[in-house]
This record gives structure tokens, C-alpha cells and sequence, in this order.
């Protein structure tokens, strides 16, 4: 046998014989320290947490990842607590997650904010939504949602506005922003102002002809009056934007048709006219399209036609 082999046979002799002689009630010499206790057994989870040790001090997390963890672990929670039926307690976690890392998650934010306003804790709404601008100042998402309560649940245009102009300074490209900016100043029955908006809106670059057609939806009600009936000298203000609109349609006859009412709208109704004929012919013969061909022969005077296109009507859906 080698050398090796024979030193640990006589390691593991040793022991046993130490084992045996402390079975057999050996007595540990004068002076000697008291033999330990053997511990106890334990269960698997005390095993496991039994050799957790406190982490060195570079080892830690800041206290900034330390309480962005937190708030995920909060977040998590409060999905769990969502998912199984438990909403208070959802929304109580949800809460503490925003107030550890108030700019973390601004769809949260916004999302809590407006379920405390349902509930007719609007305050509390708010102070979600100003913790969170103070989190992401140069972002428009919580200023949009302040002015839209201040204007809609407190019915204080004039707090509202303040944020609205904000949303707009901090996102010029950001339509979203004019258009509230305009609800805020409508309510204000500040309508110069609100038409400058539309036109600092207007010298945006966008290819998106829904962005034209909303446009020009403002335009009409920033200049209908009580009864509805709209200046004549304000068509050549809007029809620009109608006039973008259809140019980047394409094949979309939803903008052609929309684009179409809004001529009927200023009472543009022979504009109209060749719009609806076209939204038919994308929208596979549309029966609201058609109907509205018809009632704009008829204003027209072209009543033989509104009577053809009616008969189509009738035809296509008998």
C-alpha cells in the first residue's frame, strides 16, 4: 500500500476511535474545554437560511437600486394581489412601488392616478401624477394627465392650463399637447389663444393625415358659432388642412370620407361630393357613405342623383 493511503487509514482510525471512546463515556482530561453539544437537526429551510450572511459593505446595493428593487418587488406584489381578486390591497402596493421610484413607471403612475379620481379621491390622483413630473420634468405624460384633471374632474381650467402650456414646451412635436393647450383655452373662452395654438400646431411636420383631419375638427369647432352655422370666411383657414389630409390618404377611404364631412360641416357641400365618391369606391360601397352621397346630391339640387344613389342603396342591402 502506499505511503498515501496508509497515512489516511490512520486519520480515519484515529477518528473512530475517538468516536468510540466518547460513545463509551470517555472523560476529557483536567483543564481541558467542555466537549460541544451535537446540534440539532434541522429542516431544509432553516439549513438554507442558516448560512445567509450579511453581505460585505461592496457587496451591497446603493440606496438608489436597494429602493428601485423594492419598488419592482412592490409592483410584482401588487400584480399577484390584482390577478387573484384582492384590488385594495393591489392599489395599495401599486402606490408603494410609484412612491419608492416615482418615475420608474410612468404608465403605472398614470394608470393608479386616474383609479384614484374613479374612486373620487382625485388628490390623491394628483399628487401621483406631480410626484411623477418632478421624477421626469422634461417629459410631457404627466403634465398632459394634470391639466386634464384640473380641466375635467375639477373643473379648473385655469390651474390646468399652466401644466398644458408645459406639456407643449417640454414636447413641441408632441400633438397631444396643443390639443388639450386648445380644450383649456376653450374653456377659458380664450379663442385667440386657442387659435394660436392650432396655428404654432400647424407648422409641425407630419405625414399622418388623421394628424390634418384632427386639426381641422378643432378649426371648426374653435369657429362654428351657437347654431352651428360656420363663416365663410374662415373655410379658406381650414380647407389647407383637409386639403393635407387627402393628399397623404392613400387608399384609406375612412380619410376621405371624414375629410368629406367636414366640407359638409362648412357647408362646402360640392367639395364633398367627389370625397364620398371616393370613400365608396375604397370602402366597398359603404352604405353610410352612400347615404350621405345622396343627402349631398340633394343639397346640391341633383336630385336625379340622390335617387340613383339610394336605389344603389337599396340594392346593395335590400
Amino acid at each position: 500500500m502506499k505511503r498515501g493511503g496508509a497515512v489516511r487509514l490512520h486519520f480515519v482510525g484515529a477518528c473512530a476511535g475517538v468516536a468510540i471512546c466518547l460513545g463509551a463515556g470517555y472523560a476529557a482530561p483536567p483543564g481541558a474545554p467542555p466537549a460541544r453539544t451535537p446540534a440539532k437537526y434541522r429542516n431544509l429551510e432553516q439549513t438554507f437560511f442558516s448560512e445567509i450572511r450579511q453581505a460585505a459593505p461592496d457587496q451591497r446595493l446603493s440606496q438608489a437600486l436597494e429602493k428601485k428593487s423594492d419598488a419592482e418587488a412592490a409592483y410584482i406584489q401588487g400584480m399577484i394581489l390584482e390577478d387573484e381578486g384582492d384590488y385594495e390591497q393591489a392599489l395599495a402596493a401599486y402606490t408603494h412601488s410609484l412612491q419608492l421610484d416615482p418615475g420608474g413607471n410612468p404608465q403605472l403612475a398614470v394608470r393608479i392616478a386616474h383609479e384614484y379620481a374613479k374612486r373620487g379621491e382625485v388628490a390623491a390622483g394628483i399628487d401621483v401624477l406631480k410626484d411623477l413630473a418632478k421624477a421626469r420634468p422634461n417629459e410631457p405624460t404627466a403634465y398632459l394627465n394634470l391639466a386634464d384633471f384640473y380641466l375635467r374632474q375639477l373643473k379648473k381650467p385655469d390651474l390646468a392650463a399652466k401644466f398644458a402650456e408645459q406639456s407643449v414646451k417640454v414636447a413641441p412635436d408632441n400633438f397631444a399637447g396643443y390639443q388639450t393647450l386648445f380644450e383649456v383655452y376653450l374653456a377659458l373662452k380664450r379663442k385667440a389663444d386657442a387659435e394660436a395654438v392650432l396655428d404654432q400646431a400647424q407648422k409641425l411636420t407630419n405625414k399622418d393625415p388623421g394628424f390634418w383631419l384632427s386639426l381641422s375638427d378643432l378649426s371648426i369647432r374653435l369657429y362654428r358659432n351657437e347654431n352651428g352655422d360656420f363663416p365663410p370666411n374662415k373655410v379658406a383657414v381650414v380647407e389647407p388642412l383637409l386639403q393635407k389630409a387627402v393628399a397623404l390618404a392613400g387608399r384609406d377611404g375612412s380619410v376621405y370620407s371624414k375629410a368629406a364631412d367636414n366640407y359638409v360641416l362648412m357647408n362646402q357641400v360640392p367639395s364633398a361630393i367627389p370625397l364620398y365618391v371616393r370613400a365608396l369606391e375604397l370602402n366597398q360601397g359603404s352604405a353610410e357613405d352612400r347615404y350621405k352621397l345622396a343627402q349631398s346630391f340633394l343639397k346640391t339640387g341633383q336630385r336625379d342623383e340622390a335617387i340613383r344613389t339610394l336605389e344603389e342603396m337599396v340594392k346593395a342591402n335590400p
